[in-house]
């Protein structure tokens, strides 16, 4: 196992979480995670045991990918493979699509609200799944519906956490609000 630093236990975290998501077995996690079949296997059946609708997820990709050829996330989107070795791909895909969809449907909203509100407060950038903002002294409160919005995920269905971070600096220096 790598130091006590936490970033090394996250990156492992990171890297057994997507390995099992997307249908990964304990003899890939054995080299991914450089662990003993024993180890490797305490986590497959932890991580199956915890979230037992990933493999419903995963056979509904694999039904509609065999059934149609594509599968559609809940914005309308296609994704197509023409592989069945590769269908992990596409669970990758609806995940990952769906979530920069409702994300851009939020920053839309948060555009919307911030117009409107006659705040100060803007939209700097976007990084990944994250939007950074100006920080306006007096407009804290603008940032607290920013994070409703970003919260309030009636399409998606599952609970999300949105996070506010602060930096005088550079991005990289933030810490938590």
């Amino acid at each position: 196992f790598p130091s006590h630093d936490k970033k090394d236990w996250r990156q492992l975290g990171k890297r057994a979480n997507f390995l099992l998501l997307y249908q990964g077995t304990i003899k890939a996690l054995i080299p991914a995670l450089k662990v003993n079949e024993e180890t490797a296997t305490a986590l497959y059946n932890g991580f199956k045991a915890t979230f037992p609708g990933l493999d419903i997820y995963g056979k509904m990709i694999d039904r509609q990918m065999n059934k149609r050829g594509y599968c559609v996330n809940p914005f309308g989107r296609r994704y197509y493979l023409t592989d069945p070795r590769q269908f992990y791909c596409i669970a990758n895909y609806m995940i990952q699509g769906t979530c920069a969809y409702d994300l851009k449907t939020k920053m839309i909203q948060i555009d919307d609200y911030l117009l409107s509100s006659g705040a100060k407060t803007r939209m700097v950038l976007c990084v990944h799944d994250e939007i950074i903002f100006t920080k306006v002294p007096g407009e804290e409160q603008i940032i607290e519906k920013c994070v409703e919005i970003m919260e309030n995920s009636s399409l998606l269905n599952i609970p999300l956490v949105s996070e506010k971070e602060v930096t005088e600096t550079y991005w990289s220096d933030k810490k938590p609000a």
